[in-house]
């Protein structure tokens, strides 16, 4: 097996630069290094501005900055220059058309196992952000420009330019945070929790100073979600606990919770502690739009059908003070007992109801209560299971093997958004509350 050292001496190194009107740094970083290829990135002359393809062609070059001129052949033909080059043409100023010929280009040098350099200190502020943008989306590509002294503000003195390396920790945590946003974006908080956690081991192990504001960044972002997460999960106490903390020790964690206006959610989840309120089933709701969101439909559906039993109990627990696992036997008629056997109870017999029994309870006890009222009836007047849990009875979920699909979960929301008012707004005294944020603070 060969051996680390060997691996790395077979490597080819590929250096890709972007070559704008000075060409004097671009010739200090192919004479730094130990190039087995080079990539020169060169606009194409679009738009009426003058293609940077000269500066790599020509026999003399010239600093079109308005140096001096300075006499030897064109950057391809420098001693330094290895044999093995190409150009790559992009438009000056698209940073689409740009970032797709030089994502291109680095993903082609990767597949075929070189090392590879990008070197971004020439060319136009477009193809500078482009080189960098198809840069930082690829793995272990290194990043550097050319820094020099400056007598004024206009150029760097000849002869003083250094590759000055953009750390890669610094790379690693712009990834992270970008992943983090796109995860929150879905609402996916515990994906984008641990990716936090990601940040903060990297920040930990970097061997570079990392900014200030960037290490505030990690502490707030993973504050935030260490309180979403939980609450996604309906660990709505361990959640408010964590709130408390933030809110005690103030500064941003605290500042954005409030303006968001999050803790008196939270705290209201906390108090209900489990119990069929109002509150938890209108989070309930949220809940489920959110695993909807994902396109986990499955997931979604069997929220709602236990939002459907919650609802009931709602009606059971706040109205009458009634659980329905626990219903006394004496409060059922002789036909609600038909095909029950109760339980003894420290207060005497007990039964649990189903669905369909619970309802039909809350209906005798008060006749226009409006669950009992929005839910659908047969012709006789007995309650009746809605469409969709019927096709929910037929899934994966429960007797059959068939995944929901998104029209099921359709169909089911239909449902339910025609009795919120019914189901908990009504009780609440307001509509139904904004989803969980979506972005990051």
């Amino acid at each position: 097996m060969m051996d680390t050292a060997a691996m790395d001496a077979e490597t080819v190194r590929t250096l890709v630069l972007t070559v704008g009107g000075s060409p004097q740094p671009l010739r200090t970083a192919i004479e730094g290094g130990r190039w087995d290829r080079v990539l020169f990135v060169v606009s194409d002359g679009s738009g009426g501005t003058p293609s940077s393809r000269g500066q790599v062609e020509e026999a003399a070059l010239h600093d079109r900055a308005g140096g001096d001129p300075l006499p030897g052949p064109g950057l391809r033909h420098l001693p330094a220059t290895p044999q093995d080059t190409a150009v790559i043409e992009v438009p000056p100023d698209d940073l689409d058309r740009a970032l797709a010929a030089i994502d291109a280009a680095l993903s082609a040098e990767i597949a075929a196992g070189r090392h590879v350099t990008v070197d971004y200190t020439g060319g136009t502020k477009t193809m500078t952000a482009a080189m960098v943008l198809a840069a930082t989306a690829q793995e272990g590509v290194a990043l550097q420009f050319m820094a020099g002294r400056r007598s004024d503000l206009r150029q760097v003195e000849a002869g003083s330019e250094a590759p000055v390396a953009m750390p890669g920790e610094l790379l690693g945590l712009a990834r992270l945070f970008a992943t983090a946003r796109a995860f929150t974006a879905r609402r996916n908080y515990a994906a984008a929790l641990a990716v936090m956690g990601e940040a903060d081991k990297t920040l930990r192990q970097a061997r570079v100073r990392v900014p200030q504001a960037w290490t505030e960044r990690i502490a707030l972002w993973r504050g935030w979600l260490e309180i979403l997460t939980p609450w996604d999960r309906f660990r709505h106490g361990q959640s408010w606990d964590l709130c408390q903390k933030a809110l005690r020790r103030g500064g941003p964690l605290a500042a954005a919770l409030e303006a968001a206006a999050l803790p008196a959610r939270i705290e209201a989840l906390d108090k209900a502690a489990g119990k069929p309120e109002p509150v938890l089933l209108e989070d309930l709701w949220l809940n489920a739009l959110r695993r909807a969101d994902l396109g986990l439909w499955d997931d979604a559906v069997a929220r709602l059908y236990r939002l459907a039993e919650a609802a009931v109990q709602c009606r059971l627990w706040t109205v009458h003070g009634l659980e329905t696992k626990a219903i006394p036997w004496d409060l059922l008629t002789e036909a609600e007992r038909q095909g029950l056997r109760p339980t003894r109870d420290k207060g005497g017999d007990i039964v649990e109801l189903s669905l369909t029994r619970a309802l039909s309870l809350v209906a005798r006890f008060e006749p226009r209560d409006p669950v009992a009222a929005s839910w659908d009836r047969r012709e006789d007047g007995s309650f009746r299971s809605p469409r969709w849990q019927a096709d929910r009875n037929h899934s994966i979920l429960a007797h059959g093997f068939e995944a929901l699909k998104e029209k099921d979960w359709t169909t089911a929301r239909q449902w339910f958004d025609f009795r919120r008012p019914a189901f908990w707004e009504a009780a609440l005294g307001r509509p139904t509350a904004a989803q969980l944020p979506d972005r990051l603070p």
